[in-house]
C-alpha cells in the first residue's frame, strides 16, 4: 500500500510538473470587418508579415517551476497572421495578391513587440500581454507609417493554463491588428 500511495505522489508530481514545462502559444487571432470598411475602388495588395523580434520568448509564467515557465509564440506565426490578415483584407473588397505576383501596393505587417508578465499579488496572478505592430504600405513612390498596440490584463487565482495564455496573448493581438484593419488614413492611402 505505501508503495502504490509512493507512487501515486510521483505520478502526481510528475504530470503537474509537465503543465508547468514550457509553452507554446499558437498565434491565431480572430479578425472581424466593419460592413463600413470596404474598398472604394479594387486595389490588390501584396501582404508580407515580418516578425521583427529578436526570439520567439514573449515572457515566463512564474509559478513554482520559475526556470521551466518559458512562455514562447509558435513557429508558425507568420504564415497565421498572414492567412487571418488575407481573409479579412479580402472580406474588406481587397485582392491579396500571391508571392511574385503584380500589385497595387505592398502591405508590410511587422510584430515589434509580444509581452507577457505576471505579478502575483496577495492571492491573484495579474497577467499583462502587450503587443506593438507596424504597418508599412508603399505605393508607387508613396510610403504609409502606422503603428498600433494594445495591453490585456487578466487577474487569475493560479497560475494561467496553456489555454488561457494562448486566449489573452491572442486577445491582445487582435485588438492591434483589428485598430491595423480600421485604421482610415491607413486604407484612404491604399484606396487613393
Amino acid at each position: 500500500m505505501k508503495i502504490t500511495n509512493t507512487l501515486l505522489t510521483m505520478l502526481v508530481l510528475t504530470i503537474s510538473g509537465c503543465a508547468l514545462s514550457p509553452q507554446i502559444i499558437v498565434i491565431n487571432p480572430e479578425l472581424f470587418v466593419e460592413n463600413s470598411s470596404v474598398a472604394t475602388k479594387p486595389v490588390v495588395l501584396l501582404l508580407d508579415v515580418v516578425d521583427g523580434r529578436s526570439s520567439e520568448f514573449i515572457g515566463k509564467r512564474g509559478g513554482v517551476y520559475e526556470d521551466t515557465s518559458d512562455i514562447s509564440t509558435d513557429a508558425n506565426m507568420k504564415a497565421s497572421l498572414e492567412r487571418n490578415l488575407a481573409s479579412a483584407l479580402n472580406s474588406q473588397g481587397y485582392t491579396v495578391a500571391r508571392k511574385n505576383e503584380t500589385s497595387d501596393a505592398a502591405l508590410t505587417v511587422r510584430i515589434n513587440k509580444i509581452e507577457y508578465t505576471v505579478n502575483k499579488e496577495k492571492v491573484l496572478y495579474t497577467v499583462e500581454t502587450r503587443v506593438e505592430i507596424q504597418a508599412v504600405c508603399r505605393k508607387s513612390s508613396r510610403e504609409f507609417t502606422g503603428g498600433y498596440s494594445a495591453t490585456r490584463k487578466k487577474d487569475f487565482v493560479k497560475v494561467p493554463s496553456m489555454g488561457q495564455n494562448e486566449t489573452i496573448v491572442n486577445e491582445a493581438l487582435g485588438v492591434a491588428l483589428q485598430a491595423m484593419l480600421n485604421d482610415k488614413d491607413l486604407f484612404s492611402f491604399i484606396d487613393g
